[in-house]
């Protein structure tokens, strides 16, 4: 299962890796047919598997955010507990609710988490985008192996 503290760069490399893998997962030898259409529901458990562990972590990544943005909303408005304003600093000014979602958009930290959660988004609709392509995979094959029959002259029924 992915860490949930991972760093941002950590985050994208794994969304290139899984983008590498799937090409030559995905990857059809028409010297051996039959062995790749044996090769696709193997490949289809393989990254159903990836996906649930993703699809958690994404999860958990937009309730970090949730709970992010109500410290900040209560930082901003003067409400957060006094180690909120330990580590982020006092503020000069108490902000109206409606002056905070700006302010709160452009914090560094919700900035960064935010891109984890887009990133980690990005890596769940790969992985349901793969899961279509081996899906098509296997069409691809079965017109593949009917081409064969059909180029020697036989009939499939």
């Amino acid at each position: 299962m992915p860490d949930m503290n991972t760093s941002f760069s950590t985050v994208k490399d794994r969304l290139e890796l899984l983008q590498e893998i799937s090409l030559k997962d995905v990857k059809i030898d028409p010297n051996n047919i039959d062995v790749e259409s044996l090769r696709g529901p193997e490949i289809y458990c393989k990254y159903l598997k990836i996906l649930s562990p993703e699809k958690f972590a994404l999860s958990k990544l937009k309730g970090q955010l949730k709970k992010l943005k109500l410290e900040l909303s209560d930082y901003y408005t003067g409400k957060a507990d006094p180690e909120v304003y330990v580590r982020k600093g006092d503020i000069r000014k108490k902000l109206l609710r409606g002056e905070v979602e700006p302010h709160i958009e452009a914090d560094e930290e919700y900035q960064e988490l935010e891109s984890k959660v887009e990133y980690q988004n990005e890596i769940v609709e790969t992985i349901k985008k793969i899961l279509s392509t081996i899906e098509n995979r296997q069409w691809s094959i079965k017109n593949a192996i009917d081409y064969l029959y059909f180029t020697n002259g036989k009939s499939r029924n």
